[in-house]
């Protein structure tokens, strides 16, 4: 059993440092700020449909979670 338990800790250690890893990278930091100046341009540029897309995409959202519990 604590061999068990030793060997699940350690693996979520290594999955933590994987994690870690990835979000300290700077070409994955480069990438990920370029997609949120995008994502800022694009919502100044069309704000209506920013919103709209945004109010259905939480639609969605909301029947597939709430259809998930039936």
């Amino acid at each position: 059993m604590d061999e068990a338990l030793d060997d699940l800790t350690q693996r979520l250690q290594d999955l933590v440092d994987q994690g870690r890893e990835w979000i300290e990278d700077e070409e994955i930091q480069e990438k990920l700020d370029h997609y949120k100046k995008q994502a800022g341009d694009t919502i100044k540029k069309y704000p209506i449909g920013s919103i709209a897309a945004g109010l259905l995409a939480g639609y969605l959202l909301a029947r597939w979670i709430s259809h998930s519990d039936e």
